[in-house]
């Protein structure tokens, strides 16, 4: 990993992004099997983030992606063992996404990587730095900066936004399909029907959580921190900078955050959702996080 004064100057080139999209809105797509019902060319004048491997999703290139997120370092071999990642996959999803010119946001151990496969000289690069979890009471959101640790990567994209300043955050393909693959492999069933993805999972995605060799209690613990991690990012949204985040995908796991009707929001530009008309299903009360709050207070405000 670079060291701190790389790290530092790393960070830094965040800054020119912060507030830079003040109060505007944004659709975040994960990759989650209801983003099969999505009509992308609807999001063609969005504002979008896009993760992982979403150009692996048949019509990803009607969406102009102006923003990408891949955080999980398996993805550039840095986690210091073995994995099934297929890094010809990985770079054929980075060249794909590349040609439409977005922010491309990376974890900073992954910068090695990115300089071995010349991805560096293609692609728009901003990096993420790291520290602390979900877990601690308190969550840091300045990309200038370590920043709190998620279980997801649509919870960075999250973060991302915010940061730069978008006040209304539309998930679609957000559907906590992860808990599924982890009740399978409690099972032992090495064969199942259903996609944890939008697009086609291969065959050793599909049984990969077979293979863990974590146990039962450790698996579960990590779904806990993930339906968690979109609570306290809904209460920060909601209670502490007044950004709107909701949650559009036709079908999910996540009952955190409130659900609206995408054709809704998209015929209402401008209105928020903040409406009976428009919620579809209103998000359940939770643990009161009183000390939940940002690093600094700065969001939201012109830079």
């Amino acid at each position: 990993m670079p060291n701190e004064i790389s790290a530092e100057t790393f960070l830094n080139r965040n800054l020119q992004l912060k507030n830079s999209h003040l109060g505007e809105r944004c659709f975040i797509l994960g990759n989650g099997p209801s983003l099969k019902t999505v009509d992308f060319s609807l999001l063609a004048d969005e504002f979008v983030f896009t993760v992982n491997f979403f150009s692996f999703i048949e019509g990803f290139e009607k969406v102009k992606t102006n923003v990408h997120v891949v955080v999980d370092l398996a993805a550039f071999n840095a986690v210091g063992e073995s994995n099934d990642v297929n890094f010809n996959k990985v770079i054929e999803n980075f060249l794909n996404i590349g040609k439409q010119n977005p922010i491309v946001f990376i974890d900073l151990e992954g910068l090695p990587f990115m300089q071995q496969t010349g991805l560096t000289s293609l692609l728009n690069l901003h990096y993420l730095l790291r520290h602390g979890t979900i877990l601690d009471n308190q969550i840091s959101i300045e990309l200038d900066k370590p920043i709190t640790s998620y279980w997801n990567v649509v919870q960075y994209a999250i973060v991302i936004a915010i940061y730069m300043g978008f006040k209304e955050i539309y998930l679609l393909g957000c559907d906590g399909t992860s808990v599924i693959g982890t009740i399978n492999s409690a099972l032992g069933r090495s064969q199942f029907d259903f996609n944890l993805h939008a697009y086609d999972d291969e065959k050793e995605e599909r049984n990969e959580n077979i293979k863990s060799p974590y146990s039962l209690s450790h698996c579960f613990f990590c779904e806990y921190c993930y339906f968690l991690a979109f609570e306290k990012l809904f209460y920060l949204c909601d209670k502490v900078l007044n950004v709107k985040l909701v949650n559009c995908s036709s079908l999910t796991m996540i009952d955190s955050i409130p659900r609206a009707d995408l054709s809704t929001i998209l015929n209402n530009k401008g209105g928020g959702y903040c409406n009976n008309s428009i919620l579809i299903l209103q998000h359940k009360e939770f643990i009161s996080f009183k000390n939940c709050n940002a690093v600094n207070s700065s969001y939201g405000k012109a830079a």
